[in-house]
Formats: structure tokens, C-alpha cells, sequence
């Protein structure tokens, strides 16, 4: 695998983390959060996402993130009010979005019409809830017509890097490779500021460049290219030929037509520098199971040489006694190290559940909250990655099957709203997971009746309470009088 494959694999792994993230903090959301962190939250992984696709020229991704990204924009600084209908769109979205980014590495492509619908609703959205989008209001009002420089133009560019761009992934060449896609383009590199190579910093960038581009793109076109860097540089770009009035009008025309150039960037641009101190590295899981298998030969290994020196003499060979006692210390130590390097919190199989109940509670008319605890309990990866099947599984029989109807909850004295929890936590060594509701239970009755209509025990068998409730486990076991999209296959 080259490079540019793995770069592009481990962006994959970050857009897979990205989107469960988005899927946080709009479960967040849709439970009414007001912090406004959760919408800063979804703006920076959108646009992550954004930034890793324009890079790898993943052209319908990064168009439909970038307007995903200037609602988003609006949503935090109050232009578009977060409502229940723009919350679902906020949900839509980031499916449309989930399913560019699977196409893109599966190298397959969307539909011409694909998420057509979303894309036409954010727009919709952002030009009839965004007063600059009205053509009459005074905020909107043009300034007065700059002449026209019609054909090619010529594009002095001053690029200033800062010690810090490396730190924060960007980098030079990337910059230089977007701009010739726009013209011909003349690099003049300046090392006035270049240390002398013992005082260099390979970190640091000291290198400013000079850009001439011949192109008929736009002022905004030009400056999206620098859209990611404008925190951790000073660029100034000039039109040959144009007055100082006439820059600065340009300058004020590019930067009202470029979506995320403003604001939204340099707010991202310092998020992003001030989450870029490392906490994790991305680790191939073959060099994990590498790791675990030559740790357990190195323990059973100790423990042969452990049992071989058990008749020596201590008072002769004191300094090898202690030696294997500590080494046994320090190998169980690592070892356990290791096996923890395997474990991973229920948290990425929990934070997808709030949108299941959420679209089945509306699908079935029923008042449901979700109640997580104890997210953050870890198991082994293969755990995690086999158990999501099963909890979605039970909690869709939980809200079809244990939760009544509002008006029937409201009858028998409950609250209108129920309540489903999932729960996990460590017991007696064992990973507990717990799916409770306080709907009406197993209706014991039906599941008896439905049990012996299928021949899954005797007719003339007597049951206890809890072989009873066992059996709504038996494989196409189900009480549903009808298949549903929601349940009924058992």
C-alpha cells in the first residue's frame, strides 16, 4: 500500500469516529441540549470531513459537506433558529453524509439524484432563513459595480506560513497542487527567514511563497484554496490591474459569496489547533494481536522458569530469587497493559441507539426516552463489534412489544412518556448489559399460547414464570399477530 492509499484509509477511520461523534451530539440535540458546544461539535467534524475529501478530490462528498457545513454555521450564530424541523434536517443530513463517505471508499458513485432532496432542503433553508440571502434587505445591499476584468486574470498571491501549519496537518504542497487546478500558476519561494539547518525545527515551517496564478476563476475560488490555513498564516491576494478601491471590493464580494471562508473557518481553525495535542495514535489491529500473542508466550515462559528455579537455594542465588519474582511483577503488569490495549467503551454501540428510538418512537406513535448508563464500560473489541446487532434488536421489541400507547400508559396511571435503559457495568468479573422498560412486561399468557401453537413445548406442559420469558428467545420466535418493518420474524 502507497502512501496516498493510507492516507486515504485512515481518513476513512476518522470520518467512521467523525460521524459517530455527529450522532452524539445530535441525539444531544434533539433532546433539547442548549449547550452551544454541540453544535460547534458537528460543525468541526462536518468539516473535518470536508477538508479530508477536497483533498482526496471526492467531489460530491466535499460539495455536500460544504453546505451541510454553512447550515451548521448559521445554526450556531443564531441566524437559523434550531427547531424540531431543523433538527431532523440536521439527522438527514448527516445520513446523506454517512453514505457519501461510504460510496467514496468503496469507490462506487451516488446516484445523479442522490440526497438531492436534503441538499435542496439546506439550501431552502439557508436562503430563506439567512436575511443576506434576501436580494432587497439593506444588510444584502451590493455596492456598486466593479468593471469586470473578463478573461484570464492575473493573481499576486502572498502566502505567509506560521512556525505552527505543520502542527496543524496542513501543509504547503497541498496548497500549490489546488491552485494549479485553477491556472498556470509561478511559485517564488522565500527563505529570508530560514535558521540555519542546526536551529531547524522539523516541525516548523519557515518558508513564504509568492504566487503568480493565470486563471478566469473568481476571487472566491482563489481564496477557498487557502480556506483551512487562513489561521495559521497571512495571505494577502491582489488582482493585477484592479484599484486599491476596486481589492477591496472584490475582497468584500468573495468573502459574502464563500460559505465557510469567514467566520466558520478561522472558528474551526482554532478548534482544530486547540484540539491538535495528540491523546491517542491509530494502531493496526494485526500489530495489537501481534503484541498480545508475544506477551502471552513471554508469560508462560517466566512461569516455566519461575517453577524451574523454585527448589534453588535462596540464601545461594538471592539476586536471581528476587530478579524472577519481579520479573513475574513487571510481565503480569504488562500483560494486563496489553489485554487493556483491546478494550473499548460500549459507547460507540450505545451512542447509536438514541437515534433508533427516536425514528421508531415517531414511526409508532409512542412517547419514548432513552436512558443510558454506563457507556463508558469497556470490552474487548470483538465484543463491541458483535453486540450492536442484538441490543438494536431488543430495544425495537422494547418500544413495539413492552411500551404501550400513550393514552394506554395515561389509563393506568403512568406517565404518557416511557421509558427504555440500557445499562452496563462490570459483576463478578463479567460485562452486565441490562435492557429494561416499564411498559406492561411479558404478556406470559400470549407467549404460553404462541409456544405451544408452534410446537415449542407440550401441550399439556406447565411452565414456570422463567422458562416462560425464555422463550421469546427461540430462533422465529414471535407473539406479532402481523410482520412488520419493526418487528415480527422473532
Amino acid at each position: 500500500m502507497d502512501d496516498y492509499e493510507q492516507f486515504k484509509v485512515t481518513y476513512f477511520a476518522e470520518c467512521s469516529e467523525l460521524l459517530a461523534d455527529v450522532e452524539i451530539q445530535l441525539s444531544a440535540l434533539s433532546e433539547g441540549s442548549t449547550d452551544p458546544e454541540v453544535l460547534h461539535a458537528i460543525f468541526r467534524a462536518v468539516h473535518s470531513i470536508k477538508a479530508g475529501a477536497g483533498a482526496f478530490k471526492f467531489v460530491k462528498l466535499a460539495e455536500f459537506s460544504h453546505q451541510f457545513e454553512a447550515l451548521l454555521d448559521r445554526m450556531r450564530d443564531g441566524r437559523i433558529a434550531v427547531t424540531k424541523d431543523g433538527v431532523n434536517l440536521l439527522f438527514r443530513a448527516s445520513d446523506i453524509l454517512s453514505a457519501l463517505v461510504e460510496c467514496a471508499e468503496s469507490i462506487s458513485e451516488p446516484g445523479e439524484e442522490f440526497g438531492k432532496d436534503v441538499l435542496d432542503e439546506i439550501l431552502k433553508t439557508i436562503n430563506v432563513d439567512d436575511p443576506k440571502s434576501d436580494p432587497g434587505s439593506a444588510d444584502n445591499a451590493q455596492p456598486e459595480e466593479v468593471a469586470e476584468i473578463t478573461g484570464p486574470k492575473t493573481y499576486l498571491i502572498s502566502f505567509a506560513p506560521k512556525t505552527e501549519l505543520f502542527k496543524h496537518a496542513n501543509e504547503p504542497l497541498l496548497i500549490v497542487r489546488e491552485l494549479k487546478t485553477l491556472g498556470e500558476v509561478i511559485a517564488e519561494p522565500d527563505v529570508s527567514t530560514l535558521p540555519a539547518l542546526g536551529k531547524m525545527d522539523g516541525e516548523e515551517a519557515y518558508i513564504s511563497w509568492n504566487f503568480t496564478l493565470i486563471s478566469e476563476a473568481s476571487r472566491a475560488d482563489v481564496q477557498e484554496v487557502f480556506e483551512f490555513v487562513t489561521e495559521d498564516c497571512t495571505l494577502n491576494i491582489e488582482i493585477e490591474g484592479q484599484t486599491a478601491a476596486e481589492q477591496e471590493q472584490d475582497t468584500k464580494a468573495a468573502k459574502s459569496g464563500s460559505g465557510a471562508l469567514g467566520k466558520s473557518a478561522q472558528a474551526a481553525g482554532k478548534q482544530t489547533a486547540g484540539a491538535s495535542k495528540a491523546t491517542s495514535i491509530r494502531v493496526d489491529l494485526d500489530r495489537i494481536d501481534r503484541l498480545v500473542n508475544m506477551v502471552g508466550e513471554l508469560v508462560i515462559t517466566q512461569s516455566m522458569l519461575s517453577q524451574q528455579t523454585l527448589d534453588l537455594p535462596k540464601d545461594q542465588f538471592p539476586d536471581m530469587v528476587r530478579g524472577l519474582g519481579e520479573l513475574a511483577v513487571h510481565t503480569r503488569e504488562l500483560q494486563e497493559s496489553v489485554m487493556a490495549i483491546r478494550m473499548q467503551p460500549l459507547k460507540s454501540v450505545f451512542s447509536r441507539m438514541p437515534r433508533l428510538v427516536r425514528e421508531l418512537s415517531a414511526k409508532l406513535d409512542k412517547k419514548v426516552k432513552l436512558v443510558t448508563i454506563g457507556e463508558n464500560t469497556e470490552v474487548d473489541k470483538t465484543v463491541v463489534e458483535e453486540i450492536s446487532d442484538p441490543i438494536t434488536h431488543m430495544i425495537r421489541n422494547s418500544l413495539d412489544h413492552g411500551l404501550e400507547m400513550p393514552d394506554e400508559r395515561a389509563a393506568a396511571g403512568k406517565s404518557e412518556e416511557g421509558t427504555v435503559t440500557l445499562s452496563a457495568e462490570h459483576r463478578g468479573g463479567r460485562i452486565i448489559i441490562t435492557i429494561s422498560d416499564d411498559g406492561q412486561g411479558i404478556n406470559r399468557a400470549v407467549v404460553l399460547k404462541k409456544a405451544r401453537e408452534r410446537g415449542v413445548i407440550a401441550e399439556n406442559a406447565t411452565p414456570s414464570d422463567d422458562e416462560i420469558d425464555n422463550m421469546i428467545f427461540a430462533p422465529g420466535f414471535s407473539t406479532a399477530e402481523k410482520v412488520t418493518d419493526v418487528s415480527g420474524r422473532g
